[in-house]
């Protein structure tokens, strides 16, 4: 777990409204989407999706906002501001992430006397399949000032 303050990343962005248990079936095809229209604006990508959510909830029926954003090259993107968050990277399948990375970020976030924003990211370092353990995904939490 560490301090860290994400820079400004340009990117392409779709906005979505949905539930936890909605995000896997929009996930893939949403990538696909924004990969596919770099290509048609002649950008190039500069990262790994940033899955960027607005109010995370803690159960499957709260409905919250999830960027999905694709870092790019070029001018006229939209801009993820910068974050200050703590971080860390999960390493595994996907029923893992809330009870082993989330859970863990968020105590260390408790243990520095820190209380979350609301903003939280999750950068899709590798990513294999949902049960894969070789998924590597960088988890951030933003800060509250």
């Amino acid at each position: 777990m560490e301090l860290h303050t994400t820079p400004v990343i340009p990117v392409l962005r779709r906005r979505l409204t949905l539930r936890l248990p909605q995000v896997a079936q929009m996930a893939g095809p949403c990538c696909a989407e924004l990969e596919a229209l770099a290509r048609a604006q002649g950008r190039t990508v500069q990262g790994p999706p940033i899955f960027a959510a607005h109010g995370l909830p803690q159960d499957g029926h709260t409905p919250f906002d999830l960027d999905i954003c694709l870092p790019v090259s070029g001018p006229g993107t939209e801009e993820l501001p910068a974050l200050v968050c703590m971080r860390t990277v999960y390493c595994g399948p996907l029923e893992g992430l809330f009870t082993q990375g989330y859970q863990a970020l968020l105590d260390a976030i408790a243990a520095a006397g820190r209380t979350p924003s609301g903003q939280t990211r999750e950068v899709y370092h590798d990513w294999h399949s949902p049960e894969s353990p070789d998924n590597r995904i960088e988890l951030q939490i933003g800060l509250a000032p």
